[in-house]
């Protein structure tokens, strides 16, 4: 349950009864459930379809800063999302139309390898399972009941979490515990997954919490700079993929690419440094920056304007949609 007053009459692009969709506070919030509620949310080509049309355009919209996905739920079994649709799965006639959903560039849902700068956050009631566990995984923050269940049991099926998953479970929980849900393929408990797995930030005790936990999340983060945090983002992005060296001190630059020309090699990361560094320059002389300075002295709250938008074809500034994916 929403509290009163947040929603918003802006335009979102139109989708089928799987997804059920509104922008909140203003339009910086998209609000996305998943509506295959007798179905526990699992994945058909449908609500893939409308996901990926619905976070095209979150990535593109400048006037949304953060999104929040969640699950709809009837009955006594609540799910967030159980994973692939198999009763689907098993009517591809070929193998190019399973190929063709495996290799999704944006993964699972469009989401589980979706390199997007700005913040989705997860809200979970009910079982996470399989590729609904995978699109948790590559969300920034995740809230779940307390009687929520994770788990990646592919391997009870002869196959492997393919859509991302993996490497990211292996960052945020360490090889033991990854081994642990990916050998076993048996669920865990949200106490679990805060505690011992560290794959989500909060618990709360009832359903009826989980939305508005995930709104102040989301409301938290709209009260910051929305271009300082879409590059807080992508820095922490390129870090994973990279590695950290790099983009521990972006003074070195000069000399990453003075050694890249002696090298003869394009150095790629130099470029991405470069990127990083000059989108970081770009902040500190923002209006962003002179604002969140004039409103301090001021002692008053920031106001905030929407970022521009960054074409990479015109400007060279990173596009995560063409980042290789984790």
């Amino acid at each position: 349950m929403l509290p009163s007053g947040t929603k918003w009459r802006g335009q979102l692009p139109t989708h089928g009864p799987t997804l059920e969709s509104e922008l909140l506070d203003e339009g910086r919030i998209m609000l996305v459930s998943l509506n295959r509620p007798q179905g526990l949310n699992a994945m058909n080509d449908e609500m893939q379809d409308d996901l990926s049309r619905l976070f095209d355009h979150f990535e593109a919209d400048v006037t949304i800063w953060v999104a929040i996905l969640t699950g709809n739920s009837t009955g006594s079994v609540k799910a967030f999302c159980a994973g692939q649709d198999l009763k689907e799965w098993s009517k591809k006639s070929n193998q190019s139309q399973v190929d063709q959903l495996l290799e999704n560039p944006n993964g699972f849902g469009s989401l589980s390898r979706r390199h997007s700068r700005k913040p989705i956050i997860a809200a979970v009631d009910g079982l996470c399972l399989g590729g609904g566990m995978e699109l948790i995984l590559n969300c920034d923050l995740v809230v779940a009941t307390k009687n929520s269940l994770f788990g990646l049991p592919e391997v009870s099926k002869g196959v492997i979490a393919s859509q991302g998953g993996i490497p990211r479970l292996l960052y945020q929980s360490g090889r033991v515990l990854a081994s642990e849900l990916l050998f076993l393929g048996k669920p865990i408990s949200a106490n679990e997954a805060l505690n011992r797995f560290r794959i989500i930030n909060r618990v709360v005790p009832s359903s009826n919490e989980l939305l508005p936990a995930a709104m102040k999340l989301a409301r938290q983060i709209t009260a910051n700079s929305p271009s300082a945090v879409q590059l807080s983002k992508l820095t922490l992005l390129e870090t994973l993929r990279r590695g950290h060296e790099e983009f521990l001190n972006l003074t070195q630059l000069e000399k990453l690419k003075t050694e890249a020309l002696k090298l003869g090699k394009g150095i790629e990361q130099s470029t991405v440094a470069s990127i990083l560094r000059d989108e970081f320059d770009d902040l500190c002389k923002s209006p962003d920056s002179k604002e969140g300075l004039k409103s301090f002295s001021e002692k008053r709250r920031p106001i905030w304007i929407n970022p521009a938008s960054r074409p990479a074809s015109s400007n060279g500034k990173l596009s995560t949609s063409r980042h290789p994916k984790l």
